[in-house]
């Protein structure tokens, strides 16, 4: 009975260890299975696809974006509004997007990783405020969520650049900060230019301040509406970019060129017959219109520079300040600037009237400094060697008329100065041929070593550049640029401050090309708040501007480094 029984019990307990074995078995393969398998895909939670952060500045919010990878949001289901005592918002400024035919609204626009949207703002209460983002984005393999929405805190002075309220200390503050610039190159430029209005012969002193007014006032007037209408119209009308453009800087340069060879020429006994008619065609024009149209072309010589005063005033007119206010404004400053180079030029040319062989002297010198201006002018626009050569041209043309080659009798100072001059002139021919193009220093001595920059121009570039410093971990600058804004960029500080190659020498270096303009350029503009070249922008290792070191304007050593360690958090040496 007992032999049955184990027999009976046998295959009950093998059935049960092949079971056991079998569920072994299936725990064992079902992990590396279940991918095979499975036709649900993991999504992430809404916040977490899709992250959304905002800051302010003095007029806008700049709002931030971030879809995660396989995930995309709709460009028309964003959203901006904003709650807040005496806070206004205007119309968001976003990226064109990508083209995409969608399974659930069909052609779309869509943004894939991150984005900015800048959201211009004017807040009179100037505290604190709510901005709501709204949005709706999709997974790439099927799911798309419902629309949602997130609130951000503001902090307080965020969008108060048009609340700021206007006073006539600002037009005394305006003065004082042109009359800081009075020894720039950029005022300095009208002084030969209005010198070939005044240095004519038989004019009285009043008449000469008459000259030296309407001069001012035509620069005055021109200088503040070009100003002003940057300020409020671009980047929507580039009007840096076309007013330092060739067919408008060649012939300004061509211009001054003319002058100063009519000037240097006009007391010569051996004018060629053309010069002398072309001579006595300048000399009939009245002296307002003369003094008007040189105040007119000096306004062109001057604006590409934007130093930080005047960066200010026009931030006011674009927030939405006080007009009439922030116009006075901008006068102010270029009088205050230019004020005193004209005040200096009436009474120097009044000086050296009387005495013959100095107004000889006197219009020699102008119509070298006429070239200089004229060369510098055009010099936004030609390559820096060939600008460099020309340079030389005329320091050998001054040799050359100062008798450097002549056989005569002359003073020790002439003889001097020809040489001098001489040399300059075949120093720039050599550092032309060499490839260098800075006139102060033709053959490169002690040059510092070269940035090496990532060169963008269209919206897309600078998305790119600035995601692989994201990538990389480290903070970026973004240096907004352009080939006729002169005094704007960092090459020129680059060049010359080991302190500067120091600050930036882990940071990624971005340079924004605004040359040759077009809708790209304006859309990079509109994106960023700027309204032309001489910007410096600094971007966090998490591809989030630090707003509070932006630099706008004319950018010293100083200021730069002091950003910049702002940023990183460590004093550079």
């Amino acid at each position: 009975m007992a032999a049955n029984s184990e027999r009976a019990h046998a295959p009950m307990t093998r059935r049960i260890f092949q079971a056991l074995i079998a569920l072994t078995a299936l725990l064992t393969l079902a992990p590396a299975a279940g991918d095979e398998f499975s036709t649900t895909p993991s999504f992430l939670p809404i916040h977490e696809a899709f992250k959304v952060s905002a800051i302010g500045t003095p007029d806008a919010i700049q709002v931030y974006l971030v879809a995660a990878p396989g995930y995309y949001l709709y460009k028309s289901k964003l959203s901006f509004s904003v709650a807040g005592t005496g806070v206004t918002a205007g119309s968001a400024l976003l990226p064109a997007g990508e083209l995409k035919t969608d399974p659930y609204f069909g052609d779309v626009l869509v943004y894939h990783g991150a984005v900015s949207a800048r959201v211009p703002v004017e807040n009179h209460g100037a505290g604190a405020f709510t901005v709501r983002v709204g949005f709706q984005g999709c997974a790439e393999k099927g799911l798309c969520y419902p629309p949602d929405s997130k609130e951000i805190q503001i902090a307080n002075g965020a969008g108060s650049a048009a609340s700021t309220e206007w006073g006539w200390w600002r037009v005394v503050l305006a003065i004082a900060s042109g009359l800081g610039l009075v020894l720039t190159p950029w005022a300095l430029a009208a002084a030969p230019i209005l010198s070939f209005v005044l240095l004519r012969n038989g004019m009285t002193f009043r008449s000469r301040v008459y000259r030296g007014l309407a001069f001012a006032a035509s620069f005055l007037a021109g200088y503040s509406i070009i100003n002003a209408s940057i300020a409020w119209f671009s980047p929507g009308i580039y009007i840096q970019g076309a007013l330092q453009s060739p067919p408008v800087l060649i012939p300004c340069s061509a211009i001054l060129l003319v002058l100063g060879g009519t000037m240097a020429m006009s007391d010569s006994a051996t004018v060629p017959h053309t010069v002398n008619r072309l001579i006595k065609g300048l000399a009939r024009l009245t002296p307002a219109v003369s003094s008007v149209a040189l105040g007119t072309l000096t306004t062109i010589v001057v604006t590409p520079y934007v130093p930080e005063c005047l960066a200010n005033s026009m931030q006011y007119l674009r927030a939405g300040g006080n007009k009439t206010g922030g116009v006075i404004e901008i006068m102010a400053f270029a009088l205050g600037m230019v004020g005193p180079v004209i005040v200096m030029v009436v009474g120097t040319s009044q000086l050296v009237s009387r005495p013959r062989v100095w107004k000889l002297g006197a219009r020699q010198v102008n119509a070298v400094l006429l070239g200089i201006v004229a060369i510098w002018l055009a010099g936004r626009v030609l390559p820096g060697q060939l600008t460099l050569g020309l340079y030389g041209v005329l320091a050998v043309g001054v040799a050359i008329t100062l008798g450097v080659f002549t056989p005569r009798a002359r003073s020790n100072v002439t003889t001097v100065l020809a040489g001098l001059t001489l040399a300059y002139g075949a120093t720039a021919w050599l550092g032309m041929f060499k490839g260098e193009a800075d006139p102060l220093n033709p053959l490169g001595v002690s040059k510092g070593e070269a940035l090496s920059w990532s060169v963008v121009s269209t919206p897309d570039g600078l998305a790119a550049a600035i995601a692989e410093s994201k990538t990389a971990g480290t903070p970026a600058l973004i240096d907004w640029y352009a080939d006729w804004a002169v005094s704007s960029g960092l090459s020129n500080l680059a060049a010359t401050s080991s302190k500067v190659r120091s600050a930036v020498r882990d940071i990624k270096l971005i340079r924004v090309d605004l040359t040759r303009g077009g809708l790209p350029v304006r859309r990079l503009l509109e994106l960023n708040g700027l309204m032309g070249p001489g910007a410096v922008q600094l971007i966090r290792p998490n591809g989030i501007e630090a707003t509070e070191h932006r630099l706008v304007g004319d950018t010293s050593e100083e200021k730069l480094v002091d950003a910049i360690e702002g940023l990183v958090g460590l004093s550079v040496k």
